[in-house]
């Protein structure tokens, strides 16, 4: 999910749909659920190394931020084990 704002929402507004949608629901799956931050040092390495490392990504597609699709298909070379999520349908690419 986008770390800035987009079209529809706010950079608190992707906070808060983490923090309060997508944590606890896999919380209670029984998995941790983890977001890549911004900070200093090679932000794409890192975000790469958590896309290979986890068992399950989830990618929220939402406004069709470039980021999120460049990610998602980082993931899909490294792994089928990622849900594909959107806050409105027609967000959602017919080839994803």
């Amino acid at each position: 999910m986008p770390f800035s704002a987009t079209a529809s929402a706010s950079a608190e507004d992707w906070t808060a749909v983490f923090s309060h949608v997508f944590r606890p629901a896999f919380a209670r799956i029984g998995y941790h659920c983890s977001r890549a931050t911004p900070g200093t040092g090679s932000l794409i390495k890192s975000i790469v190394e958590q896309l290979a490392s986890a068992s399950v990504v989830l990618a929220d597609v939402t406004d069709q931020n470039p980021n999120v699709f460049y990610e998602l298909g980082v993931r899909h070379a490294l792994s089928r084990r990622t849900i594909i999520a959107t806050q409105d349908q027609r967000f959602v690419p017919s080839d994803l």
